[in-house]
């Protein structure tokens, strides 16, 4: 077991010196457990900017820098342009920019090619695709599209959903399964299940060391803001796609499944989200290169 980390730098929080730290105690743990991912919430920010950072960080500015202060340049891309330029405003920076892209078009490589260009990209290190496969019809020429913009050595991250592994327990009325068949039926929702097809298309794309680093996203007991978080992620949206799409429907199509949303909602929402409860959506991140 490895554990690996950038140069220590006057602009990076990270040292060689807990790198190292992290390496033995996880060395030292791993052993006692069957599961070979652990969290180690490096993630955790709130002492930014403190004890030895503090020179560095003279204001907000410069502590939010300070969480992206190893990284060169960040592309974030979305087909739409709406959001593209709300990102811009409220994202962009000398790291983060932001631009409107369509992967799914047959110009789209000449078009990120024309981005890299711009801001001296010749290859990306990661290119991370969230909930983006599921939307689109042809995954593995999307794929193989990618890789070729990632660096030698450089790895794709994608996360999709995978609801057939999606449970809620207790659900005596069957009111999650119910749920979980009302949004199949979801024509925005996208493919539900995507995620169980992963390794298949990037073996068929060219990927190589493909690996299952997430496969679910689970809360029990009293973690009630993170069942509120999953609810508000993963559910909250049926309602607004079933008016969007009765408003363009004939013939009293997608009524049944509007009916339900209206009797059971917001008894799913109180199910999902009290302490009784454990709540998982299947979601699988995959890593490849």
């Amino acid at each position: 077991m490895r554990c690996r980390c950038p140069p220590a730098s006057g602009s990076r929080p990270m040292s060689r010196g807990r790198c190292r730290t992290f390496s033995r105690t996880l060395q030292v743990f791993l052993p006692l457990f069957k599961s070979s991912l652990c969290n180690i919430c490096c993630d955790e920010t709130f002492d930014l900017g403190k004890g030895k950072n503090k020179e560095i960080a003279k204001d907000e500015m410069d502590v939010k820098k300070l969480y992206v202060g190893f990284l060169k340049k960040i592309i974030g891309i979305d087909c739409l342009d709406l959001l593209v330029e709300q990102a811009r405003k409220q994202f962009g920076n000398e790291v983060l920019s932001f631009y409107a892209c369509d992967v799914a078009t047959e110009d789209f490589a000449e078009k990120l090619q024309q981005i890299m260009q711009k801001e001296n990209i010749p290859a990306f290190d990661i290119i991370h695709c969230s909930f983006m496969l599921m939307h689109t019809k042809e995954q593995e020429e999307i794929l193989r599209r990618l890789k070729a913009f990632l660096a030698p050595g450089g790895k794709l991250i994608a996360i999709e959903p995978d609801d057939t592994t999606s449970y809620m327990n207790p659900d005596p009325d069957g009111i999650y399964r119910e749920f979980l068949q009302v949004l199949s039926a979801d024509p925005y929702a996208g493919k539900r299940n995507m995620g169980a097809e992963l390794p298949g298309l990037f073996a068929n794309s060219g990927y190589t060391d493909i690996e299952l680093e997430c496969s679910e996203i689970a809360s029990s007991g009293n973690e009630i803001t993170k069942k509120e978080h999953i609810f508000d992620t993963f559910c909250s949206y049926l309602q607004e796609d079933l008016i969007l799409l009765r408003q363009g429907a004939e013939g009293g199509a997608y009524q049944k499944e509007w009916e339900w949303v209206q009797k059971n909602f917001e008894k799913l929402r109180q199910l999902m989200t009290g302490e009784a409860s454990t709540v998982s959506m299947g979601v699988k991140i995959y890593t490849c290169g």
